[in-house]
């Protein structure tokens, strides 16, 4: 079989499905288990349910309810010389003006452990203070990226407190069923995932980075490749606002060139492109927290 088929083969949802089953198989296999005998109980559970599951319409039951307050601040840094060695951060928190509060409701039966990361995120504090990374209007704003806190994004050290599970929806094929057809689609970003090579090399990295799709119209280049997970159920407008904010933007010549670098194999070629989209002024987390259902 050519390379170009086998590549396709494994990126297909079905196919990292089966993949699942497979290695959560092999798991049990292992004295004792890299991650304990319930862990791979687990893991094999959810792989074989991968593979065996139905073909009927996605559950989009609202099973959770979150916030995310936010804040916008006329900068993107503070000035030089107000980010002294003992700073704790870069980011002009104190200048942040409120721009209003977006609610998401979770699709906690469609996508089970996505949805508890989210929540684990949510309930842990690690959101609070960090920025959204990315910004491109017409498609999606990005938030939840890994790296320094100095930076606006969760530490490592705040992500061991919040009790992450290993997430067996990258490897269902379920999980990719949605679409992002409208605004407001919460998706946990896996090809839009803007997090520094470093951060994802480390020992134990998962994406975390959720995206929410702007509108008005669908975003189908994101269809399959990424996990919607929930809806904005009130504060759309405040996504609105957040889409209008100023970002970096390559020209024409600049885009040829990165293109022409890329095919060259360049590696500078992608670290160009994770700055595309970055917004010049600071938007800012500053609360999240579970509302009731019924609120």
């Amino acid at each position: 079989m050519h390379g170009q088929q086998v590549q396709q083969l494994e990126a297909s949802p079905s196919r990292r499905a089966a993949t699942g089953a497979l290695l959560a198989s092999a798991l049990l296999l292992l004295p004792g288990g890299v991650l304990g005998a319930r862990a791979d109980e687990d893991a094999y559970s959810d792989g074989a349910a991968a593979v065996g599951e139905s073909s009927g319409a996605p559950d989009t039951t609202i099973t959770h309810k979150v916030y995310l307050d936010i804040a916008i601040a006329p900068t993107a840094l503070k000035p030089p010389a107000e980010r002294t060695l003992g700073s704790k951060t870069a980011i002009p928190l104190e200048d942040g003006q409120p721009a209003g509060r977006i609610v998401i409701g979770l699709y906690g039966n469609q996508v089970p452990k996505t949805v508890a990361n989210f929540l684990a995120l949510v309930r842990s504090g690690a959101l609070v203070d960090t920025v959204f990374s990315r910004v491109l209007p017409g498609e999606y704003i990005q938030a939840g990226g890994q790296g320094s806190r100095k930076m606006g994004q969760m530490e490592a050290r705040a992500l061991a407190d919040a009790g992450l599970q290993m997430n067996s929806d990258e490897t269902s094929a379920s999980a990719f069923k949605l679409t992002h057809s409208r605004a407001g689609v919460v998706s946990l970003s896996l090809s839009e995932n803007d997090d520094d090579p470093g951060v994802k090399g480390r020992f134990g990295y998962a994406p975390l980075e959720f995206l929410i799709t702007t509108g008005p119209g669908p975003v189908p280049r994101l269809d399959g490749l990424n996990i919607p997970f929930g809806r904005v159920m009130d504060g759309q407008g405040v996504v609105s606002t957040i889409a209008q904010v100023p970002t970096f933007r390559a020209n024409e010549r600049t885009s040829a060139l990165n293109r022409i670098a890329q095919q060259l194999g360049d590696d500078r070629a992608a670290g160009v492109r994770r700055k595309y989209g970055r917004p010049f002024k600071a938007v800012i987390i500053t609360g999240a927290g579970e509302l009731p259902l019924d609120s």
